[in-house]
């Protein structure tokens, strides 16, 4: 028995050993890739300090090298204490980085070693990484979280397709899709989402979306991120003479993709199937017939789905100029199509450009509102 206890705290002692203060660690919470002007890698990070009567609430080191590894080495020797890039949650990624083909090989570290974080979220930052490395943050927010925050709100409201490390590395070797990256920019004093950079094969943006856009690329990829979306539409009212702004709130969707092989091309069709509700119009004139509002609902349940059907068109020909695949219609080609697949494989954004793609929407308005 006294031999149990004995070896009991011994373990007991081992295991309290290994603590250390959360004041002696150092967490990489943001990470920044750029090259400067000869094309050096330059690595940055943000991290929140912990220390009572610290000076700032976060510390930043940049530091010039040939690897994350390799700079992590050189930022370790100018902190004290323990550092870990295990928590990290936004990864930054310049301009001039995204230029280059297969450029996520500068991050293969977030990929590969199981001690990093791989939920960190990606995102393209326009201009200079100093500038948003330094913004001035007040509510006592930390870089990181300022970042999460914008992160979270452009997600719960569907105009924002979250690219964390383990997802982009699965899509980045997928020669059925290409990869998408939220782009974030400093106007004045705060951090805007400026869109999303559709990525082509070698990971170099070919296309940017704006929010509008972003919404239709929402209604046409799977799977779907959770949250309200809604869709705004403009449409023709002949009587007023002007456009008829209309927003719908999605309450259902469904996406279903038919392929095939025909005359030297592939021939898709994609149905997009919604269940919507009338959120707002603000031009339509109101028609105070009463026996008359089945028939005006009828046709403007038509008008907006002509409408959908034009705008949905426009940016899936969007995808084609810039020979890029968001939405995985070469996972299609390839599930259906096998033979010809692996004859194009290696070149799927440009066969897709020569394909051909029809989109059709099919919405039911359920309510209208409180106004007719």
């Amino acid at each position: 028995m006294k031999r149990i206890f004995i070896m009991f705290c011994c373990l007991f002692l081992v295991a309290c050993s290994d603590r250390v203060p959360i004041e002696k660690v150092t967490l990489f919470l943001v990470l920044g890739v750029d090259y400067d002007d000869k094309g050096n890698l330059l690595v940055s990070i943000s991290a929140p300090s912990f220390e009572k009567g610290a000076p700032k609430k976060t510390s930043e080191e940049t530091v010039k090298a040939t690897s994350l590894r390799d700079a992590f080495k050189y930022i370790n020797a100018k902190i004290s204490g323990i550092t870990s890039n295990g928590k990290t949650e936004v990864i930054l990624i310049g301009e001039k980085v995204t230029q280059q083909k297969e450029w996520f090989k500068e991050i293969d570290l977030y990929q590969r070693d199981p001690k990093s974080s791989n939920n960190a979220e990606l995102v393209i930052i326009e201009g200079g990484m100093d500038e948003v490395l330094n913004v001035k943050l007040k509510d006592k927010l930390i870089l990181a979280t300022y970042l999460m925050e914008i992160i979270r709100s452009m997600q719960t409201n569907n105009t924002f397709i979250p690219a964390p490390v383990r997802t982009f590395s699965n899509i980045a070797n997928d020669k059925g899709i290409t990869a998408t990256l939220p782009v974030i920019k400093k106007v004045g004093e705060k951090l805007e989402f400026q869109g999303t950079a559709l990525l082509n094969e070698s990971g170099q943006p070919k296309v940017r979306l704006s929010l509008k856009e972003n919404n239709l690329l929402n209604l046409l990829r799977l799977p779907r991120e959770k949250g309200a979306m809604s869709i705004s539409l403009a449409l023709p009212d002949e009587d007023a003479k002007q456009k008829n702004n209309v927003s719908l709130l999605v309450t259902d969707l469904k996406r279903d993709i038919d392929v095939s092989y025909t005359g030297g091309k592939f021939v898709y069709t994609i149905n997009v199937h919604l269940h919507a509700d009338l959120i707002e119009q603000t031009k339509m004139r109101l028609n105070k017939d009463i026996s008359k509002l089945g028939e005006e609902a009828e046709v403007l349940n038509k008008q907006i789905t002509q409408e959908l059907d034009k705008e949905l068109k426009k940016v899936v020909e969007k995808f084609q100029e810039g020979k890029v695949d968001p939405i995985g219609l070469g996972q299609y080609a390839k599930a259906y199509e096998y033979n010809e697949w692996k004859k194009v494989e290696d070149n799927w954004g440009e066969e897709l450009s020569k394909a051909e793609i029809k989109v059709n929407a099919d919405i039911q308005l359920f309510t209208t509102g409180l106004l007719p």
